[in-house]
């Protein structure tokens, strides 16, 4: 199954970025999109389609950045989470839409994508024991985490 959305960005927020998501396995799924993580040593690092990835799986969520080595050069910190290792899982109200994590660290990551992918990704990680809340929140983009 693969499906790409478009949407042009307006001043309702809504996000420009074409997602892509591909079904592997018959319950792992990958999206492409945009994304903002934690950096080692520069705050955070925010990259837009199409150099993000995100996989979910019935154990783990997986966000990072592709190609690895540009990850890699920022410093960019990987989510790799099991439900335990998530405090939360929200909707983001912003400019763009998207789904945010925050981890047990206390450190957030926000996946980029249209507001149709970012429902079907919450639905999926409720589904999978994450924790998720519907309550929109707004990205913490210029603090460390």
């Amino acid at each position: 199954m693969i499906g790409i959305s478009w949407r042009m960005t307006g001043l309702s927020g809504s996000d420009c970025a074409p997602v892509m998501m591909v079904a592997v396995g018959d319950e792992s799924y990958r999206l492409v999109g945009g994304a903002s993580m934690p950096s080692r040593w520069m705050g955070r690092v925010t990259w837009t389609f199409p150099f993000a990835v995100i996989e979910i799986n019935r154990a783990t969520v997986w966000l990072r950045y592709r190609p690895r080595i540009l990850g890699r050069l920022f410093g960019a910190v990987d989510l790799y989470a099991s439900p335990a290792d998530v405090l939360v899982s929200f909707p983001l109200e912003s400019w763009g839409r998207g789904v945010g994590v925050r981890s047990a660290e206390d450190q957030e990551y926000y996946f980029w994508c249209s507001w149709s992918r970012a429902k079907w990704l919450l639905e999926k990680l409720d589904e999978l024991d994450f924790v998720v809340s519907w309550e929109p929140r707004k990205p913490r983009l210029w603090r460390r985490g």
